[in-house]
């Protein structure tokens, strides 16, 4: 589980993205990790744990 959250992090945050120092990248990941907890449904669905009804 753990690595298809890193492995979406590197897709969203790092992979293609210029970083001009260590604290823009630091800053991007928080606001990914906040962006998780903020929706934790997505967390689940991309981690293949629950699959949304469509109602």
């Amino acid at each position: 589980m753990v690595e298809r959250i890193w492995g979406w992090l590197k897709e969203s945050v790092i992979a293609n993205r210029f970083h001009a120092n260590r604290k823009e990248l630091w800053e991007s990941i928080v606001s990914f990790l906040q962006h998780l907890a903020q929706f934790p449904e997505k967390v689940l669905q991309r981690i293949g744990k629950i699959v949304m009804s469509e109602n």
